[in-house]
């Protein structure tokens, strides 16, 4: 059996000496039925859509793809990053995106599922748990030439276990920080020559984590508290002086009693928040040391920023602190992004609808979802060619710009026209499709319907 999709073979090509031959070929069918299929991705359904590609092996092949086979996801990751670094212009830093999101599974045998906190459903008020996988996320923004906003393409799935579960299976517990600063190594090894920024929400704020990340060269940009303790440098230690060498220097004030104490101190201006549109705020900024046991001061500077039209106030710090106010502040909102990411693969690419519950397939296919999801954004990149892209449009909605629905439909069409065009007669009005395919589009069309 032998599957040929013009539409993707430059592109998947370069994840062919991750697989064997066999495999390899199972990976192409899979792809192209999970950019095909609407709805649920389950391995029956990505075999029903790619019927018209030719002759497929048994179906249990390709469940055993995701079980058995011998290939590693961390690999297929590792390219994955140098094609999307490959859309950063040369000497631009790295902005990387982190967050955990929680995919809904039950099933007393699935492997890895536990009872998390679902951040889709919670409220500030409300707290909002249920069963799944828990991932933790990093993608890499990326400003496309057809976007005014930057893409969040994800390149490294971690699955997070619950400590009961390691403490029942006799293994190490790995946290939620744990994992950040796994990725984060990941991520440095792979890309040697970049200056990398991290950007991650307040769960991601602890100094283990910034001492981590600064050993690896990496700026860290999160959410602070407002009441969060800072200290002063060291003093220099006096000549005779005994005892061990202090860490830091006297407790500063937090900021938000700098904000109370020093009322005529803000700073009002004009800055990109979320969703990239100008808003009026105002902010006061300072430095201090983060400490705690353990670990090594970090210096940061901070910056306690007002939302003039909402009355919202956010605290965010920077492990740089040659960052401008407004550079911190314009940094964190970007971090929002990676929030729609999860939200487009939820709807247009079956995240949560996997069925599988063994441990290789689940720890497969969720990274291989995510990966699509860039995949897919890199081929469209690609298919334009510096072209003036041209986003769908319906009578009742003006769609402004791109969005990853119009890059998904571009990739389905080329894959179908490279099909069932493929013996036609070029530049000609009427097309000939053979029989037994024109029922195969009936009957999906139908079936979609």
């Amino acid at each position: 059996m032998l599957v040929s999709i013009p539409a993707l073979a430059v592109l998947l090509e370069a994840f062919r000496p991750c697989f064997t031959a066999p495999s390899y070929q199972s990976f192409l069918l899979l792809v192209a039925g999970a950019v095909l299929a609407q709805g649920r991705r389950t391995v029956a359904d990505m075999l029903r859509v790619t019927e018209f590609l030719g002759p497929q092996k048994h179906f249990s092949s390709y469940h055993r793809f995701w079980s058995r086979a011998r290939w590693s996801s961390l690999r297929l990751a590792k390219i994955l990053t140098s094609l999307v670094v490959g859309l950063v212009a040369s000497g631009t830093p790295l902005l990387v995106a982190g967050d955990d999101t929680t995919e809904r599974r039950t099933g007393s045998k699935v492997y890895g599922v536990g009872c998390h906190r679902d951040a889709v459903r919670s409220t500030q008020s409300v707290l909002t748990f249920c069963f799944g996988h828990k991932w933790v996320v990093l993608a890499i923004l990326v400003q496309l030439p057809f976007s005014s906003r930057p893409w969040a393409l994800p390149i490294l799935c971690l699955l997070y276990r619950s400590r009961k579960e390691d403490e029942a299976r006799r293994r190490q517990h790995r946290t939620l920080d744990d994992l950040m600063v796994l990725g984060l190594w990941l991520i440095r090894r792979w890309v040697c020559s970049r200056e990398i920024t991290f950007i991650g929400d307040g769960a991601y704020g602890s100094v283990r984590l910034e001492n981590q990340a600064r050993r690896l060269g990496i700026h860290v940009i999160t959410r602070l508290r407002q009441d969060a303790a800072l200290f002063a440098k060291a003093p220099a230690r006096r000549k005779g002086q005994r005892g061990r060498p202090r860490k830091v220097g006297r407790r500063l004030a937090s900021p938000e009693r700098v904000a109370d104490r020093r009322s005529k101190a803000w700073t009002p201006q004009l800055v990109e928040w979320y969703g990239g549109q100008l808003r009026e705020v105002r902010w006061i900024t300072g430095t201090g040391y983060r400490t705690t046991a353990g670990q090594r001061p970090v210096e940061v500077r901070w910056v306690l920023v007002d939302d003039l039209g909402s009355d919202r106030r956010e605290c965010f710090s920077s492990t740089n602190v040659g960052h401008t106010a407004q550079q911190i502040i314009e940094l964190y909102v970007l971090r929002w992004y990676i929030e729609t990411t999860f939200q487009e693969a939820r709807r247009h690419l079956g995240l949560e609808s996997t069925r599988n519950w063994v441990k290789n397939s689940v720890e497969r296919t969720v990274p291989c979802l995510f990966g699509l999801f860039s995949l897919v954004t890199i081929w469209y990149v690609a298919h334009l060619e510096g072209q003036a892209p041209t986003p769908q449009q319906a009578s009742w909605y003006t769609k402004q710009e791109v969005t990853f629905t119009d890059a998904l439909a571009a990739l389905r069409r080329s894959i179908w026209a490279g099909r069932i065009f493929l013996k036609s007669t070029p530049n000609v009005q009427s097309l000939e499709i053979p029989r037994p395919l024109l029922e195969h589009i009936c009957d999906q069309l139908a079936r979609s319907a």
